[in-house]
């Protein structure tokens, strides 16, 4: 398809149309005048040597294109490469979705408990296929969960999709974010399972509506980063239902090594803890993490 073709076909104004940002382009609604339906078009901006301009060596469009399709990943249908008059450019189509992503579904609607835990399940389908084709998500957030939504005689059903995946060996996102694990923010090489944390604090939001790590103006960033590095956090899990607590112990363990491995672990913990009282205890029966060290050496003074 050449660049006069893209354009006649997929129409856009880029000042009325635009729906947010992702961490490489900007995002719009546009519309598909061949298959008459609204797009999403993301516009990335390529600099020399293919680098995109957020600094990622990779492509994250092509990572999720070329991989199967899964019902819990936003797919790109089209990418194209065009030359612009301020640089290199990348268009890259796929559905859009109306109810866009899951920050904004939390933020206007109060979900049932058991829409919360079958998006909570379904991000974590979404977070095993990934892995089982090589590629570590990186920067899961619920902005990067887009959320399809159904409506039938039976009732609602919401279809989470997880977007934005990439292959960067680090992070590289210039502001730390609430969503990331502790290897992150100190920039140590990563595995699989710094998903898994990014996806157990995007659960305690999806459970409680509250953050995990919290912060304020005055502390900022920085704020974010002391807390996810040595804030105690047992008080707030200790409030969630019985399943989703032991779940989310396991996998928001400091040290990656301690850490729950493989989503198949957790999907096990979530399928086949009993589902005792919302205040039930749990106590972890081995934990590296820096908090609970720090309760037991206070036990022993």
């Amino acid at each position: 398809m050449t660049k006069e073709e893209f354009f006649e076909r997929f129409q856009y104004d880029i000042n009325r149309d635009k729906v947010g940002d992702s961490d490489s382009g900007s995002v719009y609604k546009a519309y598909d005048t061949q298959s008459y339906r609204f797009v999403a078009l993301k516009i990335t901006k390529i600099n020399a040597g293919n680098q995109h301009e957020n600094g990622n060596n990779d492509n994250e469009s092509d990572n999720t294109y070329i991989l199967p399709t899964h019902p819990n990943i936003a797919g790109y249908e089209f990418i194209y490469v065009f030359e612009q008059p301020t640089g290199l450019f990348e268009f890259a189509i796929m559905p859009f979705y109306q109810l866009g992503n899951l920050k904004q579904l939390l933020e206007k609607f109060n979900l049932k408990p058991e829409d919360k835990a079958s998006i909570g399940i379904q991000v974590l389908d979404g977070i095993e296929f990934l892995h089982q084709h090589g590629i570590v998500h990186k920067n899961l957030k619920p902005e990067n969960i887009l959320i399809d939504i159904e409506n039938s005689v039976d009732g609602t059903v919401y279809t989470a999709k997880i977007s934005d995946s990439s292959t960067q060996s680090r992070n590289s996102s210039s502001r730390y974010s609430q969503y990331q694990s502790p290897e992150q923010l100190r920039n140590r090489d990563l595995t699989p399972n710094t998903d898994l944390w990014s996806w157990a604090v995007i659960c305690y939001k999806l459970l409680t509506g509250n953050d995990l790590f919290e912060t304020n103006s005055q502390k900022g960033e920085i704020g974010i980063m002391m807390s996810i590095l040595d804030e105690d956090i047992t008080p707030k899990l200790e409030k969630l239902p019985y399943t989703w607590k032991v779940a989310l112990y396991e996998t928001l363990k400091r040290d990656a090594n301690q850490r729950v491995q493989t989503a198949k672990e957790i999907k096990n913990i979530i399928l086949n803890t009993p589902a005792m009282s919302e205040y039930g205890s749990y106590q972890p029966a081995t934990d590296a993490d820096d908090y609970i060290a720090e309760e037991e050496e206070e036990l022993e003074v």
